[in-house]
């Protein structure tokens, strides 16, 4: 599968915002990165902030990511961590609402 653009090629928009999410969470399940703790922080108000059902469409961008030849081996192992974190941030934004 080619490198990820746009749900405009994959499917409906809540992929896209599954995708920005996921991102975001690999980022802060990323030991090596200094600033990981803000991107754990920023998750759950992304997700309270699109709205949308981007949980409905978890599963395919974890896939999409998986089959995505930029990422490395380590980086594809973390992707069950950051999707974890993105159901858990999301549930934590919805049980404060």
């Amino acid at each position: 599968m080619a490198a990820w653009c746009c749900a405009a090629l994959y499917g409906p928009p809540d992929l896209d915002l599954a995708m920005t999410a996921l991102i975001g969470a690999e980022v802060a399940v990323d030991p090596a990165f200094a600033l990981r703790a803000v991107a754990r922080a920023l998750i759950g108000p992304y997700l309270a902030y699109a709205g949308g059902r981007p949980l409905d469409q978890l599963d395919a961008a974890v896939a999409i990511r998986a089959g995505n030849p930029a990422l490395s081996p380590i980086e594809v192992s973390r992707l069950g961590e950051a999707a974890a974190l993105v159901v858990y941030s999301a549930r934590s934004v919805r049980d404060l609402s």
